[in-house]
C-alpha cells in the first residue's frame, strides 16, 4: 500500500505499530511411567488399503508403550467391536 499511496506524517504501517507479538507458549511434557511391558499400549488403524484375499482392507496397530514393540492385525472394518475383539 505504501507504493500506492502516502499519507504526510506516517512513516510507517500504523496497523504493524500496533500489533503485539504473540507470546508462543510450549506444552508441557508429560511422563508416563511404565513398569510392565504391555501395561499401556496405543493404537492406530490405517485403513481403506488394498483389499486382501480375506476381505480385509484395514490394519491395527497396536504398539507397547514400555518396549515400543508393534503388533499389526488385519481387521475387516474400523468399528470399536471389532478393535476390541482383537485387543481382548
Amino acid at each position: 500500500m505504501r507504493r500506492v499511496m502516502w499519507i504526510s506524517g506516517v512513516a510507517r504501517d500504523p496497523c504493524a505499530a500496533r500489533k503485539v507479538p504473540r507470546k508462543h507458549t510450549r506444552g508441557r511434557l508429560q511422563l508416563h511411567n511404565v513398569e510392565a511391558p504391555f501395561e499401556r499400549i496405543v493404537f492406530d488403524i490405517q485403513g481403506q488399503l488394498q483389499r486382501s484375499s480375506d476381505g480385509t482392507h484395514n490394519i491395527l496397530v497396536v504398539m507397547d508403550y514400555l518396549t515400543m514393540w508393534p503388533e499389526t492385525y488385519p481387521i475387516p472394518n474400523q468399528n470399536a467391536q471389532t478393535v476390541a475383539e482383537v485387543l481382548v
